[in-house]
């Protein structure tokens, strides 16, 4: 195995990017032999609480289970935070992107958990994705955004050896894995007024039931870009369909099998295998 290559800038700065064959990587996750570090994900711990009130937590239309995620949006309905969980021995271990911590540790101290509920930052506590569980590990598994796997939550001073177990993948390869799965990423396939709806392939609607016009409807879409770039295009880029910018690209990622692909949102009239430009570069739409 070559030197690992770091990430160097973005959320994930100083996380593995491969380890010298990201395609190859991208087969053992998809033999079920890889593992990946996740390891600067926002890790808590929520203790004493009645877990009946998670529900109650729930985006509405999302329901939630032990080993599930759930949306937190603010009064106009934009996405604030979003928590992948699992329960162990009557604990919650749940873990956030970078840059989300506050906005969830909020919600959940000031949310009715139940008396003696109690909420705990865990910096001591990584995050790990690979196809089976550990034993005494808290896992999460089951949910569609676990890509067939276990989350599995690890004291850092096992980490390193929690990585030598099965056969190391670089985020390269699990960023292509996810976007292929069209599992979206808070923050980076997302921006500050983002809705739950947008991201599931409905129509965005107002609470009391009428529509959003359709310039401010959007919807997910993962994106196939022409191949001959050999290039990565950055987050947040912007997405121009005849010189209008329609939207952006988040994600992005050679995929071993489908090809440079990217995850993003675009207006919700914006038709399926559109031929859009992202950077100088010609991508087609599939709609989500």
């Amino acid at each position: 195995m070559s030197e690992p290559v770091l990430v160097e800038s973005g959320v994930d700065r100083g996380l593995v990017w491969h380890y010298g064959d990201p395609l190859r990587e991208q087969r053992y996750l998809d033999e079920g032999t890889g593992i990946v570090d996740l390891s600067n994900r926002y890790v808590v711990r929520v203790s004493g609480a009645d877990w009946r009130a998670l529900d109650r937590l729930s985006d509405p239309g999302e329901p939630s289970h032990l080993g599930s995620s759930m949306t937190f949006t603010d009064d106009d309905g934009y996405i604030v935070a979003r928590m992948a969980w699992a329960e162990q021995e009557g604990q919650l271990w749940g873990w956030t992107e970078m840059g989300y911590g506050r906005a969830l540790v909020a919600r959940l101290r000031a949310a009715d958990l139940g008396h003696g509920a109690r909420v705990t930052v865990r910096p001591d506590v990584a995050v790990v994705w690979c196809d089976s569980a550990l034993p005494g590990a808290a896992a999460r598994w089951g949910a569609p955004d676990c890509l067939g796997g276990h989350e599995l939550f690890v004291a850092r001073p096992y980490l390193a050896k929690v990585l030598s177990v099965l056969s190391p993948a670089g985020l390269w390869a699990y960023t292509a894995w996810r976007i292929a799965a069209g599992i979206v990423r808070i923050g980076v396939d997302t921006d500050d007024r983002t809705r739950p709806e947008e991201l599931v392939g409905h129509r965005l609607g107002h609470r009391d039931g009428s529509d959003v016009p359709p310039s401010q409807a959007r919807k997910l879409v993962r994106y196939h870009l022409d191949g001959s770039e050999e290039r990565f295009v950055q987050p947040g880029t912007r997405v121009t369909l005849a010189g209008t910018d329609i939207g952006f690209i988040g994600s992005s990622a050679y995929h071993f099998e489908l090809g440079p692909i990217g995850l993003g949102l675009i207006a919700a009239d914006i038709p399926d295998n559109a031929v859009v430009m992202i950077d100088g570069i010609p991508a087609s739409v599939e709609i989500l």
